[in-house]
């Protein structure tokens, strides 16, 4: 593994003209969600994984 970038923010106010307004944010979810682009490392591909919270996101991505 070469590289390795790590993430972290908050969901945009008002309303980005896709998801409805989720307490005046872009989006948010209640329960934690995770996802995966089903990267694997040691098959040189680029792994992203991702958590979202209410309006809050952190992510990894692991670059070969």
């Amino acid at each position: 593994m070469s590289n390795i970038t790590f993430g972290y923010g908050m969901a945009g106010k008002g309303y980005n003209g896709v998801n409805p307004v989720w307490f005046g944010r872009c989006w948010g979810f209640w329960l934690p969600t995770i996802k995966w682009n089903h990267g694997l490392v040691w098959r040189k591909e680029v792994c992203d994984i991702s958590i979202m919270w209410l309006c809050f996101h952190a992510g990894v991505i692991l670059w070969p």
